[in-house]
């Protein structure tokens, strides 16, 4: 079930502002997890390797991509 997503394209400000998140560790779980599939969709890796890594499902790669590319619309 490869399903096709659009690219994740972040700006600067926005790749610095989730690293520094990220970095803290001061934020809610769900907000860590988010971030970290935003920055390795950026990064190009596939869906399947950024819920391999983030320890989340593939399902919540593709919401997150959704979510995200719905409010930059």
């Amino acid at each position: 079930m490869d399903r096709v997503i659009k690219s994740v394209s972040l700006k600067a400000a926005a790749v610095a502002q989730l690293e520094s998140m990220l970095g803290k560790g001061t934020h809610q779980v769900r907000m860590l997890k988010r971030a970290q599939v935003l920055l390795r969709l950026h990064q190009g890796l596939k869906p399947q390797e950024v819920a391999q890594q983030a320890g989340v499902s593939l399902a919540t790669v593709y919401n997150i991509t959704g979510r995200y590319n719905e409010s930059r619309s």
